[in-house]
């Protein structure tokens, strides 16, 4: 299946310390017209399906009117995601019935002052919750560990937490 990785701005709602786009944040982000264009090009070359990025892209403005867009032109669609906002089951049903079928996570540990520390944010009990609604909605989850000197001894409770909140 051909893919397109579609960028919709940078903002997000965590801080990570280790972020590559951090100093971008701030940046001026695409419309919704300018995301509609890119829609319609990633269809024409022959892509069924598009991963909505960021920054994180569950806290662009005009997500709803793009997962709508995508829904009305018969594209599925993943997210590239910290899954804080996927803790929300009714904001949830809402991009799955819009065409979600995946979710690219980004977790950095089991130990939730260390996940914390590492995202700037509260952000642990988020993000457990919202992978567990991804994997309860059947969607396919993959989850990413950047590893970090404050992070690398927790990462077999890490790989072990995920298995039980069931990725698989």
């Amino acid at each position: 299946m051909k893919k397109a990785i579609l960028k919709l701005d940078y903002t997000c709602n965590n801080n990570c310390s280790f972020c590559h786009a951090a100093e971008r944040h701030k940046a001026i982000n695409s419309t919704l017209p300018e995301i509609k264009r890119k829609i319609d090009l990633a269809q024409v070359m022959g892509c069924q399906q598009l991963l909505l990025s960021g920054g994180e892209p569950t806290i662009y403005r005009k997500l709803s009117a793009v997962t709508s867009y995508l829904k009305e032109k018969h594209l599925a669609f993943g997210l590239i995601t910290n899954a804080r906002m996927l803790s929300n089951v009714e904001f949830l049903e809402k991009l799955q019935h819009d065409g979600l079928v995946y979710v690219y996570v980004s977790f950095l540990s089991a130990d939730p002052r260390i996940q914390e520390l590492l995202t700037g944010t509260n952000s642990f009990e988020q993000v457990s919750a919202g992978i567990r609604n991804c994997v309860k909605y059947n969607l396919d989850v993959k989850v990413n560990i950047t590893l970090t000197r404050q992070n690398v001894s927790s990462l077999m409770p890490t790989v072990k937490l995920l298995q039980r909140l069931g990725v698989k």
